[in-house]
């Protein structure tokens, strides 16, 4: 077995992961919203939407229930952990083979758009090749982020050279599917320094079906109010636009979302051998952390969002995209549900084997979202659809922390938001309240995001937030460390 990082290192890595995430969109978004324009993007969203639900039948779960599985035996020999791998993979395959047969017969073949399509279907290959739940489980974000930043950098690359114009989604398509193909692919290069073979015979794949199925089920709710809202605006509106303004908002927040969960990624295998020690007392601490992580980023993410909006729309989109303001300040509501969500349903539900509670919260949200969005998706098309989201993240979020309301102080949780709403909202204010000086949308953009920044964190000093204190003595820490080893 590979040596343990610490959850410190782990983060950082996943971190930098997060912000390659961040940066990548920063940079092709507002070069494809010019190029595919909204009906392109529309198109692309949609058909992607339909693919979606076939490669998650291929996953099944096992990218949560595998990263768990490998934290759980990773002390054990190797032949234990490979069996547990090796049995998982397969699974994957022969669901893959089922889902792709499916989506050709019942997409492919009556798809207006046969070759886009027809080109998604590597999705479904891309959710076989994907072993990243085995290093995740093994705590090793180190080479997950250096496989990323390649694939992306090359990717990014080949949407500028080949991306042209608003006929080229066909070709964009390609780019994704083949990029993330190559990346996935490569990980399995380095699998012999993690796992060893093992006899065909040993293999039960279906002893895993139980478990990974459990956490299938809310994946699979999680679809309905996630790809579904997509799927559900190309059909009601029949318009390819209506989805394209949809698409644009939810990416920037998703993109944002990524800051305020990155902490989970590296918890969940933490948490869940802090579990198979019965150490409650760690579990809730590292919870607490958790969610002062949450506020710390959410709040002003949130509140920054309804303060540049108007001016970073049209400067990051171009022209004809006025709608997705509305949409995006609607979207912004769900940054703290989903982060408090992911705390109680990822890092605490699942690695404490809790998934029935799990999938209820989930089954209920998305019950709520395909109800609303009936009704409200004709009503306002993409707003209704925004809205409804956002009602089926807060339903999710109450309801999960009613469950645990026996097991964890949630109160105490809850209560540590205080420090960072209390800046978040001066900072909103300060925002508002700031005189423009500037005729450039992108200096305009830039100042706000700086004197916002200036603001909430003098705010947070000031108060003497013992977790903001707390990551400032970590980072001077790292820092002098460093400055020692280079001396």
């Amino acid at each position: 077995m590979k040596p343990k990082q610490s959850v410190s290192t782990n983060f950082i890595f996943n971190f930098l992961n997060q912000i390659l995430s961040v940066v990548v969109p920063c940079i092709t978004v507002p070069y494809l919203a010019r190029t595919l324009g909204p009906a392109g993007i529309g198109e692309y969203s949609f058909a992607l939407s339909l693919v979606t639900y076939f490669a998650s039948f291929t996953n099944l779960g096992v990218n949560l229930y595998g990263q768990r599985q490998i934290a759980y035996l990773k002390n054990e020999n190797k032949e234990v952990y490979s069996k547990a791998f090796w049995e998982l993979v397969l699974l994957r395959v022969c669901l893959g083979v089922i889902s792709s047969a499916a989506y050709f017969i019942l997409i492919v073949r009556i798809s207006d758009s046969y070759l886009l399509s027809a080109l998604l279907t590597l999705e479904i290959l891309n959710m076989i090749l994907d072993i990243q739940w085995l290093f995740q489980g093994f705590e090793n974000f180190r080479i997950i982020t250096i496989r990323n930043f390649i694939v992306k950098t090359v990717t990014v690359l080949a949407i500028f050279i080949f991306v042209k114009s608003s006929s080229d989604v066909v070709i964009y398509a390609l780019i994704i599917s083949v990029g993330n193909l190559v990346g996935f692919a490569s990980m399995w290069l380095v699998l012999r320094y993690y796992i060893v073979k093992v006899s065909f015979n040993e293999l039960h794949m279906f002893s895993h079906l139980k478990g990974a199925w459990a956490l299938y089920l809310p994946q699979v709710a999680i679809q309905v109010y996630t790809v579904l809202d997509k799927t559900m605006l190309g059909i009601i509106t029949k318009s390819n636009i209506e989805n394209g303004y949809y698409e644009q908002a939810n990416k920037v927040v998703l993109v944002l979302l990524m800051g305020v969960t990155a902490l989970s990624t590296v918890m969940v295998p933490r948490i869940s051998a802090m579990f198979a020690a019965k150490d409650q007392e760690q579990i809730n601490r590292y919870l607490g952390k958790s969610f002062s992580y949450v506020w710390l980023v959410g709040f002003p993410i949130t509140f920054g969002i309804f303060a540049v909006a108007d001016i970073f729309v049209p400067f990051f989109f171009g022209v004809g995209y006025e709608p997705v303001i509305r949409l995006l300040c609607l979207f912004s509501l769900i940054i703290i549900p989903i982060g408090i969500s992911n705390i109680i349903g990822l890092q605490y539900l699942v690695t404490t084997g809790n998934e029935y509670y799990l999938t209820k919260s989930v089954v209920l949200g998305a019950i709520v979202n395909f109800g609303l969005n009936m009704f409200f998706i004709r009503w306002w098309q993409a707003t209704g659809a925004t809205l409804a989201s956002v009602i089926a993240e807060v339903v999710i979020t109450v309801f999960q922390l009613w469950v645990v309301r026996d097991f964890l102080p949630v109160v105490n949780y809850m209560k540590s938001m205080k420090n960072y709403l209390v800046a978040a909202i001066v900072m909103y204010v300060a925002l508002i309240l700031m005189p423009i000086y500037f005729d450039k949308a992108i200096v305009l953009l830039m100042s706000k995001v700086i004197l916002g920044s200036i603001v909430y964190l003098v705010c947070l000093l000031g108060m003497k937030d013992s977790f903001f204190r707390e990551i400032i003595g970590k980072i001077i820490e790292m820092t002098s460390k460093k400055r020692q080893e280079i001396e």
